[in-house]
């Protein structure tokens, strides 16, 4: 299968609009929940990483 003819014709990339508020939504919900995790730990902690859900498969169960 090619890829971009895949995303291509993907729903978000024909409503650009839609996945431009989703993704404004999301930097939102993000950024407040990052701004109350420094704000508990922010004298403990100098730096922490971001990462996606691609990694969880990685980790064991320890």
């Amino acid at each position: 299968m090619n890829s971009d003819r895949y995303y291509n014709q993907a729903p978000i990339k024909m409503n650009q609009e839609f996945a431009r508020d989703l993704l404004d939504e999301l930097l939102e919900i993000y950024i407040g929940f990052y701004r109350e995790y420094i704000d508990a730990v922010g004298d403990y902690v100098h730096i922490f990483a971001l990462t996606d859900s691609a990694y969880a498969g990685l980790l064991g169960p320890e």
